[in-house]
């Protein structure tokens, strides 16, 4: 279920999908908590204000797009357009609905043959 998180070219089965989706998750939730911390935000209040003056899923977004486009680049995919479009959507659901959803669809791409 979680054998090779960083070989972004492997198709993966729904199980290790699974997997990478858990770990990435967590790996995510960690980095902003470094983020929050490294950048000052105390408290509710802070990280509230910081949160509302960058956009509250800015981070979400960008990771959730870097992993999709990482995982079609390994994989020779990124002339596929329903692919890409699967990897910006990603990128749109992290951004309206946070890492959970964004996370869904780049595990999705990981099921996805290399060429």
């Amino acid at each position: 279920m979680f054998n090779d998180l960083f070989e972004f070219g492997k198709q993966r089965s729904r199980r290790e999908a699974v997997g990478f989706y858990l770990f990435y998750w967590l790996l995510g939730v960690v980095i902003s908590s470094v983020g929050l911390f490294i950048g000052g935000g105390w408290g509710f209040q802070e990280g509230f204000a910081e949160d509302l003056w960058i956009g509250p899923y800015f981070f979400a977004m960008v990771f959730c797009l870097a992993l999709a486009f990482l995982v079609l680049g390994k994989k020779n995919k990124l002339r596929n357009r329903r692919l890409v479009i699967l990897a910006l959507l990603s990128g749109v659901g992290a951004y309206v609905l946070g890492a959970l959803v964004g996370l869904i669809l780049v595990a999705k791409l990981t099921t996805a043959e290399a060429e």
